[in-house]
């Protein structure tokens, strides 16, 4: 519910500041509530196969989860892309390797 809320919100002010010329995409992971490695490969194989022709140039990671993910599939599905993750402290971002 909270990344949601953030989520929603973060993508209100993306808009409004581009004056709604940028393409946001959203994508729900549900990896706290299927952390099996089966469901987590699945994922990463699907989003790389979506976004292989038209691959971000930003990915926004609102939790700790959905940053481990992107930080591990990122060569597939988002080479290059700039991370931003929120929604943890700096311990959980040391915690995941998530460097500034």
């Amino acid at each position: 519910m909270a990344t949601t809320v953030a989520g929603e919100a973060l993508r209100t002010r993306l808009l409004q500041a581009t004056n709604g010329k940028i393409n946001l995409f959203s994508e729900f992971l549900d990896l706290s509530r299927f952390p099996e490695a089966n469901h987590v490969t699945r994922m990463g194989e699907y989003l790389a196969a979506k976004y292989g022709a038209h691959r971000p140039d930003i990915v926004v990671a609102l939790g700790k989860e959905s940053a481990s993910f992107i930080l591990a599939s990122r060569g597939t599905i988002s080479p290059g892309a700039k991370i931003v993750a929120a929604g943890f402290g700096n311990a959980t971002a040391g915690d995941i390797n998530m460097t500034a």
